[in-house]
């Protein structure tokens, strides 16, 4: 009878990892290797040897190294879409939306380099700027977001599928996300919940009619004095 994998003369240690942390050492790899030697330059090699995996087992979770930053976790949109569907009544859909994703991370006050999810959210922006395929990827996986964040709505109404509103609501949250993530882009170290809260007013501002927008506020000493 042949030797299990890992067991007795198969000759090869068993890794004692889950499934679930070997996939995010993967991931980890990925975006040290990245940001040491850029996205072009790292192979799925290098990527599997930093991780302490085989090349077989990269290749068992993803399918090439562009699925790592960008691969779209269904069960993590299913969790997604449960906590907005939690979200009080009393929240607007878009606030319903952005408290769901300010409590899936919550606020770090150490510098961005020490906080994971804030370095990880920069470097995958700086990956997809250096290639139009990681691109396409970072927008399948915004979609994805604005998808499992309208059904959250539409089952925190009761509706069975979502409606025009929902799938609105979830757009325009998923916008402050990505303005969220330029900021940190740019060097801003203000943690994400400030970040949401302010540009949740200036979406507010934006869309109510009669109301000045931040950009009309700030030029409107100009406009009086000329």
């Amino acid at each position: 009878m042949a030797a299990r994998s890992g067991g007795r003369g198969s000759g090869r240690r068993r890794d004692p990892r889950d499934a679930d942390q070997r996939r995010a050492d993967i991931v980890e790899a990925a975006l040290t290797l990245f940001a040491q030697r850029g996205y072009k330059q790292t192979t799925a090699d290098d990527i599997a040897e930093r991780a302490g995996v085989s090349r077989r087992t990269f290749f068992y979770y993803f399918a090439s190294k562009d699925d790592v930053l960008f691969t779209i976790d269904e069960a993590e949109m299913a969790a997604l879409s449960e906590l907005v569907r939690q979200q009080p009544a009393g929240l607007s859909p878009v606030e319903a939306v952005l408290t769901a994703f300010a409590a899936r991370s919550p606020a770090s006050d150490g510098p961005l380099a020490e906080d994971p999810l804030r370095r990880r959210a920069v470097q995958l922006r700086r990956a997809a700027s250096l290639s139009a395929v990681l691109r396409g990827k970072e927008l399948d996986l915004h979609l994805a977001y604005v998808e499992a964040t309208s059904r959250g709505l539409a089952a925190r109404d009761g509706a069975a599928e979502p409606t025009v509103e929902h799938v609105t609501a979830a757009s325009i949250a998923q916008a402050v996300m990505h303005l969220v993530v330029d900021r940190w882009v740019a060097g801003d170290e203000t943690d994400r919940a400030t970040l949401i809260a302010e540009h949740l007013e200036a979406a507010k501002a934006a869309l109510v009619p009669g109301r000045p927008t931040a950009r009309a506020q700030r030029r409107a000493p100009r406009a009086a004095t000329g």
